[in-house]
């Protein structure tokens, strides 16, 4: 009986890790959601589970080390522990029926789920075999992700976004569903909503094959008229991407892209100086000056194009959706002196006209609330408590915020990781968070140094995953959503093997 369990054990815990990678797409999976009341209920969260029993736990007490990356984020739940704890002594009233427990457990076991994905992820990948396991497992995932939103497209476009009754059944038993989303023209593919969708594009699987394009690597053999898997899929990815029409998605896109043609740009310009020096026959002693103002006269002239570009991006994006057109409309010069105030009514007023008001409301709510508990926050999920005494006025004379308030009794977030963090935990949650962060980026750029051609790919997947984040953390704000806790536990298990390497090499 124990050979037998030892012989099916392997490769049981093989099949977990690729349901894992696999199920990533599914971001609101409805029996998970059911059980948990929210949204936010990742479908690989099933399969992880049984990972931390049958393999994360015992690996754990038989002394399985973790990377220093680690310790920053365990001291972010410990400050969230903290202040979830620390809100019994507040003055506030219950609201609804809940309570500071319920929902201090709940915004606890989001950030569990998070955390679990990271702490698993860098536990289990140990070496190259594994890591390429892991990518194309990822990428199968997000094929299947693009396949029905190809799909998807092609209804919209042919039934106005209505599906077959067969279709429609296997939607509900996959995402749960909203007549908003149900109904819309912009794609939502596997994902809750569009811009759920522009999320796990924009911090997972397009930093993945972005950064595979531009190495030009790939973890399958498999090529089609020279294009890898990659390339294929981030054609479709990209397309996909624009149908979805996001406005905070697009604007961590267009980061991501800048940030790639910065690295291009530094050796493209530095090749152009050369090649103009050596024409211009000036001696190698007297090239240092020529050469700094040539490289600035690049730099300005290459800044202006790549400017233009998103500029012209954007306007074509106007011309297919109303919200991106009202960037073009003209605005009334009385309006002038609100916009040069440079305070809370330049957020509310840009919040109107661009018609994203709502949002803005819900950022205010948490920085008002960070500005009256600063040090460690209300505790995770309590946010709502402290509406009707930190709401912008402005807030109650939305229609969408008095239904959620009034109608439907929900409790209210700030829709923002980082307004939330600021909000929840305060400066030491924040401080926390934030040196987990640079931590990952200081682990991407020393991936970047690395002879691992697949270790390069992750390191640069890291990085634009860390850029796409500066803005996309502005859209959501769950910890239960595993997009970037899977690119951190990458990052984080691929220092530590080429540490271990170079340790074990000298």
């Amino acid at each position: 009986m124990l050979y037998r369990l030892k012989t099916i054990y392997p490769p049981l815990i093989e099949v977990l890790w690729s349901i894992v990678y696999i199920g990533l797409p599914l971001t609101s999976f409805p029996i998970l959601g059911w059980m948990t009341n929210s949204q936010a209920a990742p479908f690989s969260a099933i399969p992880l589970g049984l990972l931390i029993i049958l393999w994360f736990i015992p690996q754990i007490i038989r002394g399985k080390e973790l990377p220093l990356e680690v310790i920053p984020i365990l001291g972010f739940v410990l400050a969230a522990i903290l202040s979830s704890a620390g809100v019994y002594y507040l003055n506030v009233i219950h609201y609804e029926g809940r309570t500071f427990l319920d929902q201090s457990i709940r915004g606890l076991f989001t950030l569990g789920i998070g955390l679990s994905f990271y702490l698993v992820t860098v536990t289990w990948l140990k070496d190259v075999k594994c890591f390429r396991r892991a990518l194309q497992w990822i990428h199968i995932g997000g094929a299947i992700m693009l396949l029905w939103g190809l799909l998807q497209t092609v209804i919209i476009v042919t039934q106005g976004g209505h599906f077959p009754t067969l279709l429609e059944k296997m939607r509900v038993w996959l995402v749960i569903q909203t007549s908003a989303v149900r109904e819309g023209t912009r794609l939502t593919s596997l994902a809750y909503e569009p811009s759920w969708f522009a999320h796990q594009l924009n911090i997972l699987y397009l930093p993945l094959w972005l950064a595979a394009t531009y190495l030009k690597q790939s973890v399958f053999r498999f090529r089609l008229l020279r294009f890898s898997v990659e390339n294929i899929l981030l054609i479709f990815a990209l397309g996909e991407f624009f149908l979805s029409r996001p406005r905070v998605g697009m604007a961590a896109f267009l980061l991501v892209i800048a940030f790639l043609l910065l690295k291009i740009n530094l050796n493209v310009v530095n090749k152009l100086s050369r090649l103009i020096l050596s024409h211009l026959h000036i001696e190698e002693s007297k090239q240092k000056l020529p050469h700094y103002i040539i490289n600035i006269i690049i730099g300005i002239t290459m800044t202006g194009l790549y400017i233009g570009l998103a500029l012209l991006l954007v306007y074509i994006g106007s011309k297919f959706d109303k919200r991106l057109a009202l960037l073009f409309a003209p605005m009334p010069k009385e309006d002038l002196a609100i916009i040069m105030a440079f305070n809370e009514n330049t957020l509310i007023y840009f919040g109107q006209r661009l018609q994203f008001l709502e949002r803005v409301i819900y950022w205010l709510l948490g920085w008002h609330i960070f500005r009256d508990y600063p040090i460690l926050g209300v505790g995770l999920g309590n946010t709502g408590f402290f509406v009707t005494s930190h709401i912008s006025p402005v807030g109650w004379a939305t229609t969408e915020f008095r239904n959620l308030v009034y109608r439907f009794g929900y409790m209210v977030n700030t829709k923002s990781y980082w307004i939330r963090i600021l909000a929840e935990t305060g400066l030491v949650g924040f401080s926390f968070f934030l040196t987990w962060l640079a931590g990952l980026w200081r682990s991407a750029r020393f991936l970047m140094q690395s002879q691992e051609k697949l270790f390069l790919l992750v390191g640069l997947a890291g990085q634009l995953t860390l850029v796409a984040f500066i803005i996309e953390g502005f859209s959501l704000d769950s910890f239960a959503l595993p997009y970037l806790w899977i690119i951190a536990g990458l990052v984080s298990a691929a220092r530590r093997v080429v540490t271990q390497n170079k340790k074990t090499a000298d």
